[in-house]
């Protein structure tokens, strides 16, 4: 099946910031329209403060990683910390569990 042509959208602005939370702000106080992880945004979409506009342009991914040198000693606060994190980011909706193909 041929995937449709999405159209290329441009965008400008003097505003611009390096985090979510304070795209979410702007966003709030009124300053415009901005792309944001759906996770993010659930809340905001549920009550009403936010309207998707632009539902395919959204960032339905987003990565979160856990570095470390080496899991054969891995001190147990620091997997506790990890099962502790990705539990409540699972709760809350900010990410999604992986599926492994076998």
């Amino acid at each position: 099946m041929r995937q449709k042509a999405r159209p290329r959208l441009r965008s400008g602005g003097r505003f611009h910031v390096n985090s979510v939370q304070a795209q979410i702000d702007a966003a709030l106080g009124g300053l415009g329209i901005a792309l944001l992880p759906t996770a993010m945004t659930i809340a905001h979409v549920e009550s009403g403060r936010f309207q998707q506009v632009l539902p395919d342009y959204g960032l339905h991914r987003v990565g979160v990683y856990f570095v470390y040198l080496d899991r054969r000693q891995l001190p147990r606060a620091v997997i506790a910390f990890i099962e502790f994190t990705m539990t409540r980011m699972l709760d809350a909706r900010l990410v999604q569990p992986l599926t492994y193909a076998r």
